[in-house]
């Protein structure tokens, strides 16, 4: 969200709607992830490895059919999707930093 804010204020429309979509892709993939790895480790697992592979594959598909979309039919500006992509990853970083100050891992 105040990512997508400063894309608008600092940017352009394009940036911010890349910046957001991009984001909204990248939560999603990660929440995807994390429901698909409970599922295969979790107790009375009933996934597959090869299962999750194959979802794994269909993801990437998935993505890439809606990074091409966004970028070639609703003109999202590309940096902005990637700056929206990196959310997740900087906001792990920031909670890594920030445990390593505190010591608290939540």
């Amino acid at each position: 969200g105040l990512i997508s804010i400063s894309g608008l204020i600092f940017g352009s429309t394009p940036m911010a709607t890349g910046i957001f979509a991009g984001g909204l892709i990248s939560i999603s993939s990660f929440y995807w992830l994390n429901r698909s790895l409970k599922k295969l480790l979790g107790p009375g697992s009933v996934g597959s490895k090869f299962g999750m592979q194959l979802l794994s594959m269909l993801k990437i598909v998935i993505i890439a059919l809606v990074l091409l979309l966004l970028i070639m039919n609703l003109s999202v500006d590309p940096i902005g999707l990637l700056i929206g992509l990196s959310i997740v990853v900087i906001n792990v970083f920031v909670v890594v930093i920030k445990s390593l100050f505190t010591g608290d891992l939540s």
